[in-house]
């Protein structure tokens, strides 16, 4: 069996997993023909295409360790010292960015199944489910000194009931030898109860007339038909122990449409959480088939829970800047016009800074589709197959569907908010240049009156001036007026020097007054 679980990495990717080996794990088989069969990185990297083998197998991306000593997993039913059903050889661990960008990682456990019935009875009895004390062991398993020797790394975890657990593994792979395949064949006079009971699963009386159906003569022909793949593959690919479902017309409807023949050597079972591989019958191929199921296709699935963790990732960055988008705009809608002013600064520096977060966002799903989203991953039909079944059981493609509206509809919202941020600056900008109007015409009002001032001063200052003058010196030097005659005489040269000068005025005035209006009209 292979798990794949979501690592927690609170170091440096180089410091914790500096005892790795660089890339994936080898493996290699030789068949009872004496042909030797490799599956190292060179092989797999030839098998995908560049960009597919650059993000999966590269050795900044991928590392890989064969453990001194097997961890080995005890059946929870007994104490420590109790049968091991479960062996624990290799790991491997595939680097992820997190939402914060900090290191994060896919967990990859290759372990051998030493007692099915074992792993069966703890799968369905176990405390805790069995798989959390699976994930309990393999935490111990990475701070231990021959694998990261640093308690800065360990197996994600969810809220549950208030508590906190260890997360379920995000796939299972499971290869089912053929024993395990051809114990589904009813035996004579069986009944569903005794061969429920002989599998450990509830299996409904008109499925095990179908299984009966189904194997009439197969045995002869030693290839196992799809009725008996489809139920072997619902038992360990959806992990059914764990569930307790019983295996009944649905159930095993969906099983059936889930199996398909890669060959007449092997099939798969695919489900939203476990991928089940199964020999058909006994021949050359079964151990290049295993290869392929621990290493190209171990890879496939890695594609694939890639996929699904940016997909989620993005639809919850998304969702999130789209609820803090709608919040500011109910907070700025809901103030008064004198709180939106003093804030208008600050709010306008949050909207501005949530805008540019969003359009970064939008790259980031552009980009995600352009680069990372892929219906093809390599020149074999046989992969693709694999991963697009993986993608329509799982709903990865509905996934991706949600983010793009998810991204068009904020890409909506920002336009409209942009939009409006323009329409407020279009009326800002309005309300200045009429408030420059008027400032600019009081202006030129009271330069209008204060040049009206200094001309009448001016026309009246010097025919004054003038009389004045003259007055003086017919006082000072000039024929004498006195009394009322010399009264008389100066209000009427006063009188008359105003006249004058209202006539200048006038004259000089409306000259000008006429050729400003000219040079405005021009």
């Amino acid at each position: 069996m292979v798990f794949f679980w979501r690592l927690e990495v609170c170091a440096p990717w180089e410091t914790v997993f500096s005892g790795w080996t660089d890339g994936p794990l080898s493996f290699r088989v030789v068949v009872p023909s004496g042909r030797q069969i490799t599956a190292n990185r060179k092989v797999r990297a030839d098998y995908f295409h560049h960009e597919v083998a650059s993000r999966l197998l590269s050795p900044d991306q991928r590392r890989s360790l064969i453990l001194r000593q097997y961890g080995e997993y005890r059946y929870s039913g007994d104490d420590a010292q109790g049968d091991a059903m479960l062996r624990v050889d290799g790991l491997e661990v595939l680097r992820f960015a997190d939402d914060d960008d900090s290191d994060s990682a896919i967990l990859v456990v290759h372990a051998i199944v030493r007692d099915p019935d074992l792993l069966r009875a703890d799968l369905a009895y176990g405390e805790g489910g069995g798989l959390p004390k699976l994930g309990k062991m393999l935490n111990g398993l990475l701070q231990s000194e021959d694998v990261c020797d640093s308690n800065k790394v360990a197996l994600a975890c969810e809220s549950t009931g208030g508590s906190t657990e260890i997360a379920s593994p995000l796939r299972t792979l499971t290869w089912i030898p053929l024993s395990l395949g051809e114990a589904w064949f009813p035996r004579f006079g069986e009944t569903a109860e005794e061969l429920g009971s002989r599998m450990g699963v509830g299996v409904s009386a008109e499925v095990v007339d179908e299984l009966r159906r189904s194997t009439a003569g197969a045995p002869a022909r030693r290839r196992l038909p799809e009725a008996v793949l489809a139920a072997s593959g619902w038992c360990w690919g959806e992990l059914a122990y764990q569930s307790g479902i019983e295996l009944s017309g649905g159930p095993y409807a969906m099983a059936r449409r889930n199996t398909h023949l890669l060959s007449q050597s092997w099939a798969v079972t695919v489900w939203e959480r476990g991928v089940a591989y199964m020999p058909r019958q006994k021949d050359e191929f079964i151990l290049e088939a295993l290869l392929r199921t621990c290493s190209i296709n171990v890879d496939v699935c890695l594609m694939i829970l890639l996929n699904e963790l940016n997909v989620r990732l993005l639809s919850r960055r998304l969702a999130d800047t789209a609820q803090r988008l709608r919040a500011l705009r109910k907070r700025r809608h809901g103030s008064s016009d004198a709180i939106r002013q003093e804030g208008g600064e600050g709010q306008r520096g949050e909207e501005d800074a949530l805008i540019e977060e969003a359009i970064d966002l939008d790259s980031d799903a552009v980009a995600f589709l352009a680069s990372e989203w892929r219906t093809d991953i390599t020149r074999h039909m046989q992969a693709d197959l694999i991963l697009s079944w993986m993608q329509d059981v799982g709903g990865l493609d509905r996934g991706v569907q949600q983010v793009v509206e998810q991204a068009r509809l904020l890409r909506e919202s920002v336009q409209t908010l942009i939009e409006r941020q323009e329409h407020v600056a279009d009326k800002e900008r309005q309300a200045r240049d009429r408030r420059w109007e008027e400032m600019e015409r009081e202006r030129q009002e009271s330069a209008h009156v204060l040049e009206r001032a200094v001309g009448i001063l001016a026309f009246v200052g010097l025919p004054l001036s003038v009389v004045l003058e003259v007055w003086s010196n017919l006082y000072d030097g000039g024929p004498r007026l006195h009394g009322a005659i010399g009264f008389m005489v100066g209000l009427g040269m006063i009188l008359l020097a105003l006249v004058v000068a209202w006539v200048l005025y006038l004259v000089f005035g409306r000259k000008k007054r006429s050729g400003q209006g000219r040079g405005r009209g021009r």
